[in-house]
């Protein structure tokens, strides 16, 4: 029995250690961005500053999300105990909306902001790999259909493995 916590024990430090490519070395909890600062030639001040308006807007995003929640909670407690005061919960239920859309406002200013840290050039790399996300799904669904191949990576071979593989078809792949 020992020996089994032991086992199940270590497994699990083991999972939790970063994978390759998760995490750069130096980093602490920040997921790396080497893909991306290649893709847009980012410096390294650039990088820097898009980390640190990310940390402010997470920051930000959960001062309004923790407002929001107590509003709720309140607006709850009140239905809860009967309260008919149309007036008082109609007041309640804006305010919450109105917080909603504050957290809008808030990811558009901080996206302005990270846009503001790019190159012109580096925002029209931006738009191109925007581009590219947009197509995700039809990707997936040509995938789906065996028009296109799975992509590379992390897959059943597990981080950095193999991917899935496509067995040899009759379109030379």
């Amino acid at each position: 029995m020992k020996c089994s916590l032991f086992v199940l024990l270590s497994a699990a430090a083991l999972l939790a250690q970063p994978g390759p490519g998760r995490f750069g070395p130096g980093e602490g909890m920040q997921p790396s961005a080497d893909a991306i600062k290649a893709y847009l030639n980012l410096t390294d001040s650039q990088l820097t500053a898009l980390r640190t308006l990310q940390t402010n807007q997470r920051n930000a995003m959960q001062t309004a999300m923790n407002e929001i929640g107590t509003k709720e909670r309140a607006l709850r407690e009140r239905l809860q105990a009967g309260s008919t005061d149309a007036p008082a919960l109609g007041a309640a239920l804006i305010e919450i909306e109105t917080l909603r859309k504050r957290l809008q406002t808030l990811r558009d200013g901080f996206e302005a902001q990270s846009l503001g840290v790019l190159s012109a050039e580096q925002r029209s790399r931006l738009k191109n790999l925007s581009d590219a996300a947009a197509l995700q799904d039809t990707i997936r669904q040509a995938t789906m259909l065996n028009l296109l191949d799975p992509p590379a990576g992390p897959g059943f071979g597990g981080p950095g493995g193999p991917g899935l593989q496509r067995m040899p078809g009759p379109f030379g792949r």
